[in-house]
């Protein structure tokens, strides 16, 4: 295994179904719940996530995006999932991208309208920072509702994959 985009990616998917499994196991009252902070409530994190990962991949896709989607549009775990396991299955077939064409910058307008260009590799780096930082809020509140966050570290996905390999 090496660190690559592909594996950094196949990581924070991983990491962010645990989380969302997790938030799949709350009330209702739990999952929308305020429990302050940034976003307010482990829905409008999660919402958020997918939110992201929906705008990048339009704009991977050649779209333009002037608005996130919201919480009305991602109400379940289940809306939110499916929205962000899209993105994902779209970032993975970003990051099989040869050498040349992750280099290669990628234009797009963000949501400010402001024109930017960067490698296409910073984007899918981007993300899976992006989704770090916030399933660490997830797991935060979900401390909040006296609920154990499931183990999202690095390591814990790697000796995942060891042992899977071993067995195949």
């Amino acid at each position: 295994m090496q660190d690559t985009l592909a594996t950094m990616l196949d990581y924070s998917r991983w990491a962010d179904e645990r989380l969302i499994a997790a938030a799949s196991e709350l009330t209702d009252d739990q999952y929308t719940r305020h429990l302050g902070g940034g976003f307010g409530s482990i829905q409008a994190v999660i919402a958020h996530l997918a939110a992201a990962g929906n705008a990048w991949r339009t704009r991977f896709e050649g779209g333009r995006v002037t608005t996130l989607l919201t919480e009305t549009q991602l109400p379940t775990v289940d809306a939110a999932r499916r929205e962000l396991m899209a993105a994902y299955d779209s970032f993975a077939q970003e990051a099989a991208r040869s050498a040349d064409e992750l280099n290669a910058t990628f234009e797009y307008r963000n949501i400010k309208n402001i024109d930017v260009r960067v490698p296409r590799w910073v984007i899918l780096r981007q993300f899976t920072n992006h989704s770090t930082y916030h399933r660490g809020q997830l797991s935060a509140m979900l401390r909040m509702l006296d609920k154990t966050p499931p183990a999202t570290d690095f390591t814990v996905w790697v000796i995942e994959q060891q042992a899977r390999s071993a067995n195949d």
